[in-house]
């Protein structure tokens, strides 16, 4: 599989504390004036086995005795060439850190992706803490928003087996 980058000592995608953010490769949203224009092409990034990277990345969060959350970003990680590595990918992190909240953002909104009724989706969405949804609208962007980049973005948290929107 291909990723796009590793941020080691995340403080920005996150609600507080420190993460480790993946970036995935490939999107097909195409969002007008996207900050991440170079992650739309999904064969961009670096060439590594899956399970190097899950184990490259646990390495990471449990590195310096330090809490660290786990992010996962794009690129779109819920694209359909990328969804089942990113399944894989939260499970061999939830397996080796059971307690750690995940983060993950999708151009794809709640709604569109509770349509799909696809396995992969349906386990991602069942092991996430928080959902960060919906496309970047450039004329709805706004700074001062937290975790997203315009105003039509939502964030949720899981609780139970459902997702509340916090914002």
């Amino acid at each position: 599989m291909k990723y796009a980058k590793i941020i080691e000592n995340d403080t920005v995608n996150c609600m507080e504390g420190i993460t480790v953010s993946l970036f995935m490769g490939g999107c097909p949203h195409h969002c007008k004036n996207c900050f991440n224009q170079e992650t739309w092409n999904p064969n961009y990034g670096t060439e590594i086995e899956i399970d190097k990277l899950c184990d490259k990345l646990n390495d990471l969060i449990n590195a310096y005795d330090v809490y660290r959350d786990f992010s996962i970003l794009g690129g779109e990680p819920l694209a359909e060439y990328n969804r089942k590595n990113t399944q894989y990918i939260i499970q061999q992190i939830k397996h080796k850190n059971p307690n750690i909240l995940i983060y993950l953002w999708s151009g794809y909104t709640l709604e569109e992706l509770k349509l799909m009724n696809d396995f992969s989706i349906n386990y991602i969405l069942a092991n996430i803490d928080y959902l960060i949804d919906g496309r970047y609208e450039d004329d709805k962007k706004d700074l001062k928003l937290k975790m997203r980049g315009s105003s039509n973005q939502n964030i949720y948290i899981r609780k139970g087996n459902k997702f509340e929107k916090i914002t």
